[in-house]
């Protein structure tokens, strides 16, 4: 599940898309991260990506996990 629109400052928690197949061994996120889900903060609207292996060494990429952020406030 894609997570909602975040106010600046807020984080989301991206979880592993992959459903089925076989046990996967190992996620790779594009930040560099290495789980099953990636605590994300960002300052703008973000695209991320994860490699997802499984038991069998096939792999598969997520691409186009997006989270979106508010614009900041402005005071006029």
């Amino acid at each position: 599940d894609e997570p909602d629109t975040l106010c600046i400052g807020k984080h989301a928690a991206l979880l592993d898309p992959a459903r089925g197949g076989t046990v996967t061994n190992s996620k790779l996120w594009n930040t560099g991260g290495i789980s099953d889900s990636l605590l994300v903060s960002p300052a703008l609207s973000t695209t991320y990506q994860v490699l997802i292996t499984d038991a069998n060494g096939c792999t598969f990429t997520v691409s186009d996990i997006a989270v979106n952020v508010f614009p900041p406030l402005s005071v006029q």
